[in-house]
């Protein structure tokens, strides 16, 4: 049984996904946290 990582792998794709889509979140997350922090300042 020998495993093959490859791009078109369905595990690999899926973990690639999830990074992506919790950096997507960790930037939005900070996007709207410097906005209320910037509402706040002022």
């Amino acid at each position: 049984m020998r495993r093959t990582t490859t791009l078109t792998d369905p595990s690999v794709w899926r973990c690639g996904t999830l990074l992506r889509l919790a950096l997507a979140l960790a930037l939005a997350l900070a996007l709207a946290l410097a906005l209320a922090l910037e509402r706040t300042m002022r």
